[in-house]
């Protein structure tokens, strides 16, 4: 299917339904991908539980969401 899914795909952002079409196909992320974590033309990635707040106005700026 390589080359054959991505030839409908317009240049620039992928909008949602592309992000879908294209995982599922395992063209764009090809391992852990979640559906329900596609939100208009982005997709969520987290590369830890972990985070530091750069736009908080408070003195601890690290965050840890957990397992959220």
């Amino acid at each position: 299917m390589t080359g054959n899914v991505w030839k409908d795909v317009p240049i620039g952002t992928i909008v949602d339904s592309d992000i879908k079409k294209l995982a599922t196909a395992g063209e764009l992320i090809t391992s852990d991908f979640y559906p329900d974590s596609v939100k208009q033309a982005c997709y969520e990635l987290r590369a830890s539980s972990i985070f530091w707040d750069v736009s908080s106005q408070l003195e601890n700026k690290l965050i840890d969401v957990g397992s959220a």
